[in-house]
């Protein structure tokens, strides 16, 4: 996990709690988002683990961790089928959400799969 993220490198090796005792404590957040976001990080991409994780989720342990590459499959992974649920999680005014912003305005996706519900 060092050597992906410095936010974990700086956990273990600073005398934290982390360093100390190996444990991570993640608040706010699925235990499928977070196994998913860990099966990211092992793996460099995606798996079974993702597919069914929180994009939401994922999005918001990238920026905690740092994980940049995550954030570029999540949107890129946007499509009819999420467009309004990430456009809506873009809006919310925490962190920088403008990438996901930036796809869902792209006239090239897909919204064949936006039901009605959906709006």
């Amino acid at each position: 996990l060092s050597s992906i993220s410095s936010e974990f490198e700086g956990m273990f090796a600073s005398g934290m709690t982390e360093d100390t005792s190996g444990v991570v404590r993640v608040h706010g957040v699925s235990r499928s988002s977070f196994k998913g976001f860990l099966e990211w990080l092992y793996l460099s991409r995606t798996g079974a683990e993702c597919k069914v994780a929180d994009g939401r989720e994922l999005w918001v342990l990238s920026e905690m961790y740092g994980v940049d590459l995550l954030q570029t499959w999540l949107v890129n992974s946007i499509d009819g089928s999420n467009l309004c649920a990430a456009y809506e999680f873009a809006l919310i005014e925490e962190g920088d959400r403008s990438l996901i912003r930036q796809k869902c305005r792209q006239p090239e996706v897909d919204l064949s799969k936006v039901g009605e519900g959906d709006l």
